[in-house]
């Protein structure tokens, strides 16, 4: 602004000394400097996470009201095991894993997110697949302010094997969810 504001100062004085532009001309260059002036927006860059790895790229501020969509999304590897009783053909088992989710621009969230899922399974061979479709529910926070909550899932492929009663089933995939909100600016 000072850079704006400067030359228009300097202009009027010297133009005052010369013999140069009229006083319509000084005042109308002086407004189209501070029409100038008044329409400057500082850009600013703002995080969304505690922990950035690199430095944040500068972005324009939101504007009053802006619909902001935050993608997330996370790779998982999914485990879990049961006992099954001997003559049983059926199972349920739950598979869990965590995950740390990243935003669309490949910026980690701050914390782990746990996402788990029943699979029920019939045996008939040691041999068992199945898809799990485990979820979470996650609250998003920016600056201490909540956002909003955002369901977490995902299809993944587990197999695994019956071993003397033992079923361990594994297996990883991407779990992702999507939140939008609305970005308010204090004046």
């Amino acid at each position: 602004m000072k850079k704006i504001l400067l030359p228009c100062v300097v202009m009027l004085f010297a133009s005052a000394v010369s013999a140069g532009p009229t006083l319509e001309e000084i005042s109308a260059s002086a407004r189209d400097g501070l029409k100038q002036a008044g329409e400057f927006k500082p850009a600013m860059s703002f995080s969304m996470f505690a922990q950035q790895t690199e430095k944040p790229e500068a972005r324009p501020l939101a504007q009053k009201g802006q619909t902001v969509t935050l993608r997330l999304s996370g790779h998982v590897w999914l485990r879990g095991n049961a006992f099954v009783p001997q003559g049983s053909n059926f199972a349920s088992v739950r598979v869990a894993g965590s995950t740390t989710l990243y935003d669309q621009n490949g910026k980690p969230l701050n914390g782990y997110v746990e996402v788990s899922d029943y699979v029920s399974v019939f045996l008939n061979s040691d041999y068992v697949s199945a898809f799990a479709r485990p979820y979470a529910y996650v609250s998003i926070y920016k600056d201490g302010k909540f956002l909003g909550s955002v369901r977490i899932d995902g299809s993944i492929f587990v197999t695994g094997w019956n071993r003397n009663g033992w079923l361990d089933l594994s297996g990883s995939g991407t779990v992702g969810g999507t939140l939008t909100y609305t970005e308010y600016l204090a004046r």
